[in-house]
C-alpha cells in the first residue's frame, strides 16, 4: 500500500481569515481568489520538494488522508483550522499527487490537533485505499 507524507509550514489561514478576505476586510488588496491560488502553489512546492527529496509518488486510485494540525496555541477552534483543507487538498491535485479531489478518489479524513509553539503547520499523510 502506497503512502506518502509531507509537511507545510504555518499556520494555514483559518476560515476567519478566509472569510476576511473574501468580504475584502483586513490583508490589504488580498482578494480570495489570489489567497487560494497562493497557498495552492505553496502547498504544490512543498509537495514537490518533498518529492525531490524522497521520491514521486502519485496515487491513481482512492486514498484517505490524516491531517495533523500544528498550531502555537489553542486559540483558534479545530473547525477554523481544519478549513485550509481546501488549500491543501488543491495543491495535492496540482502537484499531481493525487488526480482529483472528488468523492471517487478521496475515501475519507481524519483530523488531530496538537500544540507545538515553535513549528506550526500541517503534516500530512495520503495512503492508498
Amino acid at each position: 500500500m502506497k503512502t506518502f507524507k509531507f509537511f507545510i509550514p504555518g499556520p494555514l489561514p483559518g476560515l476567519n481569515e478566509i472569510m476576511n478576505v473574501a468580504r475584502g476586510t483586513k490583508r490589504g488588496n488580498l482578494t480570495a481568489a489570489r489567497q487560494k491560488a497562493e497557498w495552492t502553489y505553496r502547498v504544490a512546492g512543498y509537495i514537490h520538494l518533498t518529492m525531490n527529496q524522497t521520491k514521486k509518488v502519485q496515487f491513481t486510485g482512492a486514498v484517505f488522508i490524516e491531517f495533523t494540525w500544528y498550531e502555537k496555541n489553542k486559540r483558534r477552534d479545530p473547525d477554523n483550522i481544519a478549513s485550509a483543507k481546501k488549500f491543501l487538498m488543491d495543491g495535492m491535485v496540482r502537484s499531481g499527487l493525487i488526480c482529483d479531489d472528488t468523492w471517487r478518489y478521496i475515501s475519507g479524513f481524519s483530523d488531530k490537533w496538537v500544540v507545538n509553539k515553535t513549528q506550526p503547520g500541517v503534516y500530512v499523510v495520503v495512503r492508498e485505499v
